[in-house]
């Protein structure tokens, strides 16, 4: 970006120095000068630009030799676009006065705002020489060369700056950046060691040194770099993790490690930078090796820095994949400390309790939420959750109702609202409201195998409607021929219709699919002791038993008796 410069009272230098040059003008025409130049003033002032250009314009005609007339007309010029009546005003003024600053500065922004970058850089060269104590026209000289793809003069603008203004990191940076896109990289290397020279204990010049071997794929003469910094300052963070990627490119994967831990000891080091380093140990952390480097890492990342949201953030997702639910939750509960409404942090601690069977707490952390969210659905829906676990089957309804008459509009969310109303209907036994619900639901989303699934399973349970259940339950098995669930519905409702022989392939599959499930095992036993297969069925009521004592009286009955009681 060009800086720019203020002009205040720029008209009244350039008008004392137009009219203190004709002295011998005769009064009338002098005064008739005076007199059209500040009423041209006026009008612009007053915002009447049209006007304004005309009084101008009208100075011209009567002295042609006063140079402010036209640096006003090229201002009105630019400011409407028309670039060529600009240029032949500005070129007006130069041949009057060919000296003054301003109106080489007004010509240096006609050829930048026309896109001609070498004659702009041309007029801020020019400006360095008549006003050498202004920085900006060395910077816009020099950003205005390269943009126009003369980087050899760019750099004599900066060594020019250099000469001037000593040694600097912003000009040395530029300047490599030139080299480098000529190709010369012996030169680019000596600017660099040049600024090293001038500040020798400043250890960031010796890593844009490294960096600069980095980008020549000098990768040896980089790490010698680094390690020479670490020798000065042994704590460096950012050589550390240099050479962290160093020694991971040469296969070195425990000294990486190690350098990176260093890393991430340092606070000065930014903590984005660190977390992107985590990602993929978090990503390869599956065996126990890459799991507990990744755990050290998250552990370190929060420890140097306490206070930082995101750093809790990374941690708890880690925690939370390696099923560390109480202590990913803890981390959550941290985020939320510091960054009290953060939805997605209140949506992970509530997860966390679910995974943790913490029913409770989960519906407490969702009242919460929702007081500070209420347009962010998924509290309702993890509250009803949260409370049909406890058997709250009220409670559930409520919030769902609560979400419902919230605003939602989106189709799926409403869906899952009236689907976990419905279940919790059907478990106080309204059947009559919870089926209405399903079909409402069903009128949103026809093709939800979930919902299909649930209502045809409710009326399989009580024996309803078992021709329509079995028609919702084969579009499921359909559409997800390997969804345990699904087949384990399908089945059943084969069986309650007596059709056991149909039904033993599904729950064949089923148990098959789902062996620590104790209701699909329980629904297998059944079938086959309705099939005759007395040992089979005991079998898999056992394994009912070890998987869910919730049931224990019923399958402990079935077991003792050997039969079902119907």
């Amino acid at each position: 970006m060009v800086k720019r410069l203020p002009l205040y009272f720029l008209c009244m230098i350039l008008s004392f120095s137009g009219l203190s040059q004709k002295k011998n003008k005769d009064e009338k025409k002098m005064l008739d000068f005076e007199n059209a130049f500040m009423n041209a003033q006026k009008e612009q002032m007053t915002g009447n630009e049209e006007r304004a250009f005309d009084l101008f314009k009208k100075c011209t005609n009567i002295d042609p030799e006063q140079a402010t007339p036209f640096y006003k007309l090229v201002e009105l010029s630019m400011k409407r676009r028309a670039w060529k009546e600009a240029i032949e005003y500005n070129q007006q003024a130069l041949k009057i006065d060919g000296g003054n600053r301003w109106i080489i500065l007004q010509q240096a922004r006609i050829f930048e705002a026309n896109r001609e970058y070498d004659l702009a850089a041309n007029s801020y060269e020019r400006l360095t020489e008549l006003v050498p104590g202004d920085l900006s026209n060395f910077e816009n000289a020099a950003n205005l060369y390269s943009m126009a793809g003369k980087y050899d003069a760019a750099i004599k603008v900066y060594d020019k700056e250099e000469r001037r203004y000593g040694i600097k990191e912003t000009t040395i940076r530029q300047k490599v950046r030139l080299y480098q896109l000529l190709k010369k990289q012996t030169k680019a290397e000596a600017e660099i060691q040049k600024l090293i020279a001038t500040y020798p204990n400043e250890m960031k010049y010796r890593g844009l040194l490294a960096e600069f071997y980095l980008y020549t794929n000098d990768k040896e003469k980089a790490a010698a770099v680094y390690m020479l910094v670490l020798e000065k300052e042994p704590s460096a963070g950012w050589a550390h993790f240099a050479l962290s990627k160093y020694w991971d490119e040469k296969g070195e994967h425990q000294k990486a490690f190690d350098a990176l831990k260093k890393a991430f000891s340092d606070e000065q080091v930014q903590v984005k930078e660190k977390v992107n380093a985590l990602r993929p140990y978090h990503d390869n952390s599956e065996n126990n090796t890459g799991k507990q480097e990744a755990l050290e890492l998250a552990e370190l990342l929060c420890k140097t820095h306490p206070n930082d949201a995101s750093a809790h953030m990374a941690y708890a997702m880690l925690l939370y994949k390696h099923k560390k639910y109480s202590e990913a939750r803890g981390h959550w509960q941290q985020v939320l400390l510091i960054e009290p409404n953060n939805a997605p942090a209140w949506h992970q601690t509530i997860s966390c309790s679910i995974e943790l069977k913490e029913y409770n707490r989960a519906a407490g952390d969702c009242e919460k939420a929702i007081e500070t969210f209420p347009e962010v659905y998924d509290f309702y829906l993890l509250g009803c959750l949260s409370y049909m676990e406890q058997n709250q089957f009220k409670q559930a309804i409520e919030k769902a109702k609560a979400g419902l008459e919230s605003g939602v509009e989106d189709s799926e969310t409403r869906t899952r609202l009236l689907a976990s109303w419905a279940d919790a209907a059907n478990h106080l036994k309204n059947y009559k409201q919870s089926d209405s619900l399903f079909e409402k639901a069903l009128e949103l989303d026809s093709q939800s195998t979930f919902l299909l699934n649930n209502y045809a399973y409710f009326l399989s349970v009580r024996k309803d409607k078992l021709e329509k259940a079995a028609e919702m339950s084969k579009i499921t098995i359909t559409k997800e021929a390997d969804n345990p669930t699904y087949l384990d519905t399908y089945g059943w409702i084969l069986y309650q219709q007596g059709k056991y022989d149909e039904a033993l392939p599904f729950l064949e599959k089923a148990v098959g699919l789902m062996k620590e499930n104790a209701e699909v095992n329980e629904h297998y036993g059944d079938l086959q002791y309705r099939l005759g297969n007395i040992q089979q069925a005991l079998i898999y009521w056992n394994k009912a038993l070890e998987q869910d004592s919730s049931k224990k009286l019923l399958l402990e009955k079935k077991i003792r008796e050997q039969k079902i009681s119907d």
